[in-house]
C-alpha cells in the first residue's frame, strides 16, 4: 500500500508539486492585486450566479409539478361542483350528480389524423380507471376510454369514426347521436333531430346524461351549420366542438360509483 504511494508520488509527484505552486500563485495574485482580486469576485459571482440559477430553475419545475398536481385535484373538485351546479339547472335530482368523481390525468399521446384517433393517458386501473368511462375537459367532452393497464389507458377520442354519444340541443332539449365524420378535427355531426324542431346556429350542445358516461349538461359545442335532409326526415347538424383536439395536455376521467350496478342491471334485464 505504501509502496504504492510511493510510486505514485514518485511518477506524478513533479506534477501535483506544480499544481500546487499554480494554486498558491493564483492565491497569491488575488490576494495582493486590486485588479485582480475584483476580476475574481466578479467572475466566481457569474459562476456561482449561474449555478444557482440553474439549481433553483431544477427546484422550481419539481416543484411546479407538485403544484400542477395539487391544482389538478383542486380542479377535480371544482368539475364535480359544477357538475352539481349543472344538474340542478336541468332540474335534476342532487344525488345523481354525487355518483360522479373526476380523475385528473395528462394526455401523454395523442392524434387528430386519422378515422380512428385515439389519445393515451398516464393514468390507469391503479388510479381507478376502466373502460367505458367518459373522457372531459373544463371546456368539454374529448372521448371514452376503451383500454387500461395498470399505469396507462386509451381513448377513442371524439375524432374517432366508433365514437358514439348522446347530445342534447340545450335551448330545446332535443336529444340527438353526435359522431365524426371523419374529416374537419373541429366538428363533428349530430343526426336523428326531427325537422320540425328549432334549430338555430349558436344553439348549445350539451351531454344528454343519458349513459354512465357523463353527467348531464357537460358542453360538446355549438351549433355551426344545419340543412334538412329530405331523405331520411331528420336535419344534418354540424356540431362546432367546445375543446380543441388537437391541443388538449391534462384531461379528467368521470367514475360513475354506480357504474357497475347499472351495468349489472342492464345485462340482466336483457338476459331476461
Amino acid at each position: 500500500m505504501i509502496q504504492n504511494f510511493l510510486s505514485i508520488i514518485i511518477k506524478y509527484g513533479s506534477t501535483f508539486l506544480f499544481v500546487l505552486m499554480e494554486l498558491v500563485c493564483f492565491y497569491l495574485i488575488i490576494s495582493y492585486n486590486q485588479t485582480q482580486t475584483e476580476i475574481w469576485a466578479n467572475s466566481s459571482n457569474i459562476i456561482s450566479g449561474s449555478f444557482y440559477e440553474k439549481y433553483n430553475n431544477l427546484r422550481s419545475f419539481v416543484n411546479l409539478r407538485e403544484e400542477n398536481n395539487v391544482l389538478a385535484l383542486e380542479n377535480a373538485r371544482l368539475m364535480r361542483e359544477l357538475a352539481s351546479v349543472r344538474f340542478e339547472e336541468q332540474e335534476v335530482d342532487s344525488t345523481i350528480a354525487a355518483q360522479f368523481q373526476f380523475i385528473p390525468a395528462l394526455v401523454i399521446n395523442n392524434s387528430i389524423n386519422t378515422l380512428n384517433n385515439r389519445i393515451t393517458l398516464n393514468k390507469g386501473l391503479n388510479d381507478g380507471i376502466k373502460k367505458g368511462m367518459g373522457v372531459i375537459t373544463q371546456e368539454g367532452i374529448v372521448g371514452i376510454v376503451v383500454y387500461a393497464s395498470d399505469h396507462f389507458s386509451t381513448v377513442n377520442s371524439l375524432l374517432n369514426v366508433q365514437t358514439k354519444v348522446s347530445g342534447l340541443i340545450k335551448r330545446t332539449k332535443t336529444l340527438g347521436d353526435l359522431s365524426w365524420r371523419g374529416r374537419n378535427p373541429e366538428i363533428v355531426s349530430m343526426n336523428s333531430v326531427p325537422q320540425y324542431i328549432s334549430v338555430e346556429l349558436g344553439d348549445s350542445i350539451i351531454t344528454s346524461g343519458y349513459s354512465t358516461m357523463f353527467p348531464k349538461g357537460h358542453p360538446v359545442g355549438v351549433v355551426g351549420n344545419f340543412k334538412e335532409n329530405p331523405r331520411t326526415g331528420y336535419f344534418d347538424i354540424d356540431v362546432q366542438l367546445a375543446v380543441d383536439l388537437a391541443s388538449i395536455t391534462q384531461v379528467y376521467v368521470i367514475t360513475n360509483t354506480v357504474y357497475d350496478e347499472i351495468e349489472q342491471f342492464e345485462k340482466e334485464s336483457l338476459d331476461e
